[in-house]
């Protein structure tokens, strides 16, 4: 699974994400350690209208999520729409990779539960 986080020193999550100049890409591991795989240009304040959302939106379509320690209503729903999850929180980038590997845990099981016959 991957994530993408605003973070100004690179362990820690916060900031606003349309003002963020840059989000670091995450990838999580099953024991839910988070490895770096890069960092993607953010909208760094250039605004929040469709012609500048697409394209930042775009670079992120293989994240299932996004955490920030704020994210406005318009840009919640332009990634919802592209099926990102998008997170307000605040803390540390592995504390949240490992609860974002434990809730993804759960989702399957549930989802194979639910398949086999069992209640969600």
């Amino acid at each position: 699974m991957r994530f993408a986080a605003v973070s100004e020193d690179g362990e820690n999550i916060g900031g606003h994400l349309g003002q963020a100049g840059a989000v670091l890409v995450f990838d999580i591991a099953e024991n839910g350690d988070a490895s770096p795989v890069g960092e993607r240009p953010g909208l760094g304040g250039s605004g929040h209208g469709a012609d500048a959302l697409a394209p930042f939106i775009a670079q992120l379509s293989d994240c299932s999520f996004i955490l920030a320690g704020s994210i406005g209503p318009r840009m919640q729903r332009a990634l919802a729409a592209q099926n990102i999850s998008a997170l307000e929180t605040a803390g540390s980038i592995s504390d949240a990779a490992r609860k974002l590997a434990d809730y993804e845990r759960r989702r399957q099981a549930r989802r194979i539960s639910t398949k086999n016959g069992g209640t969600p």
